[in-house]
């Protein structure tokens, strides 16, 4: 299962065990919440009454309220390149949601893709299949047909993906690199998150990360291990950040 929203640096991959480590109580406190996958993993235990939120990016953390809350249950919504670029200041869901790697900054698809990509986000989304079949005129009879009657959008984007692609590389596809990613356009906001590792805690000097920055679950039971075996006290991780970067942050 995926916890919290996609963002880069998410704890989704560790975040039930995490909770799994820590006592019941009637408030849970998460200081430095990111896309808030820790707080998604204790709501989800029962462990907890009361849930606190924090991050630097506020509107983020007010991103994930809103998801849990069924904001976007019935969002369909296609971004385009100038919608991202002329609302992501102020939206954090078009900032988040429809940026490349979730970077928060650059867009989601190439040029070159977009119009694909456009394509087949409304034949998933509002069975509207006009552009599909000016993209794909190989094929988007074949897609049509296989989607008839299904109404579940995970179950539409995974039957459109095998109509399009069927068992081999489709000759209207050659030039479109990474098409395999149509995951993205089943619902943006329930989109599968992918790993990334922020560059920092590459760094850490408690021997978290191996040399791809990538933890282990391993690693961590080793740690929590070492925790309650008393002794020296212990960080889970620790970031550096040049003087200069500091008071920039305190100054902006």
């Amino acid at each position: 299962m995926n916890y919290g929203l996609p963002y880069q640096g998410s704890k989704s991959g560790i975040a039930r065990w995490v909770v799994e480590q820590m006592p019941a109580a009637e408030t849970f406190v998460d200081l430095f919440a990111g896309g808030c996958a820790v707080t998604h993993a204790a709501m989800l235990s029962g462990k907890y009454r009361r849930f606190l939120v924090n991050d630097v990016l506020g509107d983020v953390t007010q991103l994930f309220i809103d998801a849990v809350s069924g904001k976007f249950d019935n969002e369909t919504r296609w971004i385009s390149r100038e919608d991202f670029f002329r609302l992501k200041d102020t939206d954090p869901y078009i900032r988040l949601m429809w940026s490349f790697a979730n970077n928060q900054r650059n867009y989601l698809y190439s040029e070159e893709i977009e119009p694909y990509k456009r394509a087949l986000h409304y034949a998933v989304m509002d069975d509207e299949w006009e552009e599909c079949r000016q993209m794909f005129p190989e094929s988007w009879e074949r897609a049509y047909n296989a989607l008839k009657g299904v109404t579940d959008l995970t179950q539409r984007r995974l039957k459109l993906r095998n109509a399009i692609i069927g068992g081999g590389r489709n000759t209207e596809m050659h030039d479109i690199e990474g098409f395999q990613r149509i995951a993205s356009l089943s619902n943006a906001a329930h989109r599968e998150q992918r790993a990334f590792h922020d560059a920092l805690k590459k760094k850490s000097p408690n021997g978290m990360y191996g040399e791809s920055g990538k933890i282990t679950r391993l690693q961590h039971e080793e740690r929590a291990s070492r925790l309650r075996g008393g002794g020296k006290p212990q960080t889970f991780s620790a970031l550096h950040s040049p003087t200069s970067r500091l008071r920039y942050r305190r100054t902006a």
